[in-house]
């Protein structure tokens, strides 16, 4: 199993657009499977199709499990849960939050959660109860 945690920075999770970070990214999962052979959890940014797809198919390639979760948030909540890590107000993490939001609503980026609101242990104990919700429908 493979769960990709997806959402613009700040919004509940804890990149570099390149080629070599898309292909380093399937390579490394391939890798730690091979090596330890337990589950995945990735937390990412991603939010271009193009890098989602090459990454996604990458992770359906090494396990046909995969699961994946956007996590959502308001730029307000982002900004403000920005600020509370220590990011410097208008920088790169604050610039790129109005794309990230707004491309993440797109239904191709999975399962949908409303963080706002939300303690860590809130998103981790849905995330699990809808991969096990999947397993007793299949």
């Amino acid at each position: 199993m493979i769960v990709m945690i997806n959402g613009a920075f700040g919004s509940g999770k804890t990149s570099e657009d390149i080629e070599l970070w898309r292909v380093l990214t399937v390579k490394t999962a391939i890798e730690v499977r091979r090596k330890y052979n337990k589950h995945l959890i990735v937390p990412m940014t991603i939010y271009k199709e193009e890098n989602f797809n090459h990454i996604y198919n990458g992770f359906k390639a090494i396990d046909e499990e995969v699961y994946h979760f956007s996590l959502v948030a308001t730029e307000e909540t982002i900004y403000k849960r920005l600020a509370k890590r220590g990011d410097e107000f208008g920088g790169w993490q604050y610039q790129q939050a109005p794309k990230v939001v707004h491309a993440l609503k797109d239904d191709k980026f999975g399962i949908h959660l409303i963080t706002d609101h939300l303690e860590t242990s809130e998103v981790v104990d849905i995330i699990l109860r809808k991969i096990d919700q999947h397993h007793n429908h299949t």
